[in-house]
Order: structure tokens, then C-alpha cells, then sequence
């Protein structure tokens, strides 16, 4: 920048032709360019002239080559940073006995002869044409003036281009064959591997919008969603839809109110939407793979979770955790919602706030439940939940100064989501303590969707409670009922009580030893935490 910039800007600032402000912001904004665009070419050549391939290399020709053209560029003398950073690389092979590409240094050594050259060439073959044309048009001296500063402008443009093309890839083009941290892990094992799938996704959508009296707005809209995924089950299913929005700013009797409110709009909407997405491919086959691995600490393969070496039902990975069978039957989830909304301007719009509530009803949620063991699989694909969203969002923006060149806006976003869980097919019967496992539990804890809870909340083990809500610790005696078992409530929550009870247990801490104080744990799994922010 002090050299190289001052070399293509300074006849033009020195005669006052270009101002030194404008000549510095062409001058950086090109360079950038060209670097970017163009600097990879010149990159390949200085990479292939000397070995340096280490980040000590690297930084010790960059280093030497700053140093150099700073202590040149103070002493007032222009000097090239290409000469700098050659004469830096032949240098480092010296030092470290590595070779110089002699084909590369003639290349560059030609070039610093032919450019200057080619200038002059240039130079005296553009001031002729430009002295022919200037007697020939005889153009007014100060439109000569004008031309004169724009061209200086373009063509310094170009120059800075070039410049960064050609000699910030000199400064940096050693940086690019020094693949310190790749070399690291140079003798690590590579496992390869390869996956293809196939997935067709369908969607027509039709919509019809009227308007009357520019005032209320209804739209009809229908849409129809078809997926391969969903296997040999119905592919194509139809979602309707329904919005309507009344502007009051435009009545009558909204005029006593404009002198605060600029717009008012009340706006609701119905409609139905599927899951062109899920499931995934392939979700509703039966899988089959291979099950035998490779032990990296011995010379053996091992069979997989599943037990045989060979053809299984399933993933065909040993990290696979379920074997899943096929499910044909799979429908799309189902959505219905249901929004309205308001939307107030204030101050021609200099705050405007917007409200909307929303209550979703889904059903037939795509899950994988778990089926006896006795079928030979872990899971199956199926439509096993059903569930509620409900919530509202409020924003709230304001724009406190707005001007032809600048424009100050800030907004407040607020809103809230409740989900719950109101139904689970895992059996013909449906009992409280059903659970369907979720993807990205922590490790120790699961996701899990439970009927009456959120969905998603953390399922694990906790600390016994009884009916209070109080940890039972050991020492205490719980009650138990005529087999022996502890009685419970619907909660899971067990009942203190004392020695005397001849339906009494004592509980001991988890080690059986006889501590008292000891907070027991619960043998049972339970809700232990909730995914689900209160607010956003």
C-alpha cells in the first residue's frame, strides 16, 4: 500500500489531478478485488519456484520481505516486492539446501526486463494516438480537464487491480504450499466411505386472492404433497387453506383515531399442511446389511450388536443402534392451524407492533416405536403420536431518526410455545408410563415423547420422591403393598411411613450399606427436565 499504490496514484495526486482521498479508496477497494480474482495465477508461480513448505518458511520470507520494502519505502525509494519476496525464497532454499526452480526464476527474471519494456512501448504508442485525436476533435480544455481526472481514475482502477492480482499473490503465494496443520495428521487411517440415495418430492400449489373495497382480503389456497418415501402407502395427499385480513385505517370511522394510529389490520387464518419430508428414504423398507467388522485392536472381525456375522435385517453398521423393520402403511403428518393476528401502526408507521396467536393441532407423527423382540426387530416406523403447539409472538419496532442517507430501526421480538403430548400408539392399550425415544438425548438421559408431557422433555433416572414431592433418603421406610412391591401414586411417587407398619421396607443407599441420610435413587425412569424454552 505505500509503495505500490503511491507507484500507480502519484503523477496523478502530485499534479492534483485525482485527490489523495479518492486515489486511496480506488485504490484499496481494487486491490482487494484483484487480489481475490486474479492472484491465483501469480500464486502458482512464486509456490513453484522453491520448496517452502513449512509455516517457519513461510513466515520468515514473508518477514524478510516486509522488512525490506518498509526500510526501502522509508528511504523514499520505490522498490518491487516481487524482486523482495524471489530474492526472500532463494534465500530459504540456500539456508535449507532445497533446490531453486531454475525454469520458474528465468520466467520471473524475463519478466522484470519485458515489463518495463512493454511500458515504454505502450507509453509511446498511446501518447501518439492520443495526441492524433485531441488536435483532430479539438475538444473544449476544460472538457479535456474532466476526461483527463475520469480517465486517471479508471485507469488507476486497472492499475490497482493488477496489483493486487499479481503482487499480493506474490506476498502471500508462500502461505499456499505450507499445509502445516494438514501434515499433522498426514499418517492418520482413512476410512473411506460412499452413500446414495434417491428421494422424489412433489408439490403443485394454487392460490386465489380477492380483494374488495382495498379494504378485506380472502384467499382460497389448496396444495397437493407427494413423496416416494412414503413407499407403496397413498403418495399424494391435499391441504387446504384459508386467510382473511380486514385494514380498519381505511373506514370512516377510524379518522377521529389518525392522528396516533397510521394503520390498523386484523388478519386470521386456517389451513392444513404434510410432511413432504419425512420420512426419510428408504425409512419405510426393510433394510438388510452386513453385520461383520473389523476389531482395530486385534486381527479379527466381530460380530455386531445383533449377533451374526453376514446378511441382517437393518442399518449394516455396527454403531447402528435399532434394527428397524419396514412399515408400508406410513400417511404424511398432518398439521392443522389456526392464527389470528393484529397489526398496528403508530406516527406514520414510525412504531409498529405486530401480535399473533397460533394453536396447531398434529397428527399422525412419524415415529419409530419399539415392537416385541420376538418379531426380530427393534423398532418399526409408525403413525404413533398426536400433539398440540400453542403460543403467541409479539414484535415491536421503531424507527426513531430515518433520513435520506441513514435509517435508525430497532425491534423487540417476543413470543412463547407450549406442546403437549395427548396421544401414543405403542400398544393396543395405552398406559401413562409409555414412552417413544427421541433423537439427541444427552448421554445417560433420552428425548422422549410421553403423553401429557412436552415434547422432547429429558427422560432418566432421578432421585425417589414421595407424594410431597420430598427426596426420600436412606433410612426412611416406605410402604409397600401385600407382594412386597412399594406402592406408588399416578406420579410415580412413593408413600413414607415407619417400622411398625408391618407393610413397610427400609430402604438402604444404593451401595446396601447401612448409611442413613443418603438420597436414594429411583429405580424407574422419569421426567427429570424439560427441553422447551419458557420464552423466546
Amino acid at each position: 500500500g505505500a509503495n505500490h499504490a503511491v507507484n500507480v496514484f502519484g503523477t496523478a495526486v502530485v499534479s492534483k489531478m485525482v485527490k489523495f482521498k479518492t486515489a486511496a479508496i480506488v485504490a484499496g477497494i481494487f486491490v482487494i478485488i484483484g487480489s481475490v480474482i486474479g492472484g491465483s495465477g501469480t500464486t502458482k508461480t512464486i509456490t513453484e519456484l522453491g520448496a517452502v513448505n513449512a509455516i517457519a518458511g513461510s513466515f520468515t520470507v514473508a518477514l524478510a520481505v516486509a522488512i525490506s520494502v518498509f526500510a526501502m519505502t522509508k528511504a523514499k525509494l520505490p522498490v518491487s516486492t516481487s524482486q523482495a519476496v524471489i530474492g526472500g525464497i532463494i534465500g530459504w532454499n540456500l539456508f535449507t539446501g532445497s533446490p531453486t526452480d531454475l525454469k520458474s526464476l528465468y520466467k520471473i527474471l524475463s519478466s522484470w526486463v519485458v515489463s518495463p519494456l512493454l511500458a515504454a512501448a505502450f507509453g509511446f504508442i498511446l501518447f501518439k494516438i492520443v495526441k492524433h485525436y485531441l488536435k483532430k476533435w479539438k475538444i473544449h480544455l476544460l472538457e479535456i480537464d474532466s476526461y483527463t481526472r475520469a480517465g486517471l481514475i479508471i485507469v488507476g482502477a486497472l492499475a490497482s487491480y493488477s496489483l493486487g492480482a499479481n503482487n499480493i499473490a506474490n506476498v502471500m503465494g508462500m502461505f499456499v504450499s505450507a499445509p502445516f496443520f494438514d501434515e499433522i495428521n498426514a499418517g492418520a487411517t482413512k476410512d473411506a466411505s460412499s452413500s446414495k440415495y434417491k428421494k422424489q418430492v412433489i408439490g403443485l400449489f394454487a392460490q386465489l386472492t380477492a380483494t374488495w373495497l382495498d379494504r378485506l382480503s380472502l384467499t382460497l389456497a389448496l396444495r397437493r404433497d407427494g413423496s416416494s418415501a412414503f413407499g407403496e402407502s397413498q403418495q399424494f395427499h391435499y391441504y387446504p387453506k384459508v386467510g382473511f385480513s380486514y385494514q380498519l385505517h381505511k373506514e370512516g370511522y377510524f379518522d377521529a383515531l389518525r392522528g396516533i394510529f397510521s394503520s390498523a389490520r386484523i388478519r386470521g387464518s386456517w389451513g392444513e399442511a404434510g410432511s413432504p419430508t419425512l420420512p426419510d428414504a428408504y425409512q419405510t423398507n426393510f433394510l438388510y446389511g452386513t453385520a461383520g467388522f473389523f476389531d482395530p485392536w486385534g486381527r479379527a472381525t466381530t460380530a455386531s450388536r445383533s449377533g451374526f456375522i453376514g446378511i441382517k435385517p437393518g442399518g449394516g453398521t455396527s454403531a447402528a443402534s435399532f434394527i428397524v423393520a419396514g412399515a408400508k402403511d406410513i400417511l404424511p403428518e398432518l398439521t392443522i392451524e389456526k392464527e389470528a393476528g393484529l397489526d398496528l401502526g403508530f406516527w406514520d408507521d414510525k412504531i409498529s407492533l405486530e401480535f399473533s396467536y397460533y394453536h396447531q393441532a398434529i397428527f399422525d407423527m412419524i415415529l419409530n416405536v419399539p415392537v416385541p423382540t420376538s418379531t426380530g426387530y427393534d423398532q418399526q416406523l409408525k403413525n404413533a403420536a398426536e400433539m398440540w403447539n400453542e403460543g403467541f409472538e409479539i414484535s415491536l419496532r421503531a424507527i426513531p431518526f430515518a433520513s435520506e442517507s441513514f435509517t435508525w430501526s430497532t425491534m423487540i421480538n417476543y413470543s412463547q410455545n407450549k406442546n403437549l403430548v395427548t396421544k401414543l400408539s405403542i400398544s393396543p392399550v395405552q398406559k401413562p408410563t409409555d414412552v417413544i425415544t427421541l433423537g439427541g438425548g444427552f448421554v445417560g438421559i433420552q428425548n422422549v415423547a410421553m403423553v401429557n408431557q412436552p415434547l422432547g422433555v429429558f427422560y432418566g433416572y432421578g432421585w425417589l420422591r414421595d407424594v410431597n414431592g420430598n427426596i426420600v433418603y436412606s433410612g426412611e421406610y416406605i410402604k409397600t403393598d401385600e407382594n412386597g412391591a412399594w406402592v406408588r401414586d399416578a406420579n410415580g411417587r412413593v408413600t413414607k411411613t415407619t417400622k411398625d407398619d408391618p407393610n413397610s421396607f427400609l430402604l438402604e443407599d444404593d451401595y446396601g450399606l447401612p448409611l442413613i441420610g443418603s438420597p436414594i435413587q429411583d429405580p424407574n425412569q422419569q421426567i427429570i427436565g424439560n427441553s422447551n424454552p419458557d420464552f423466546l
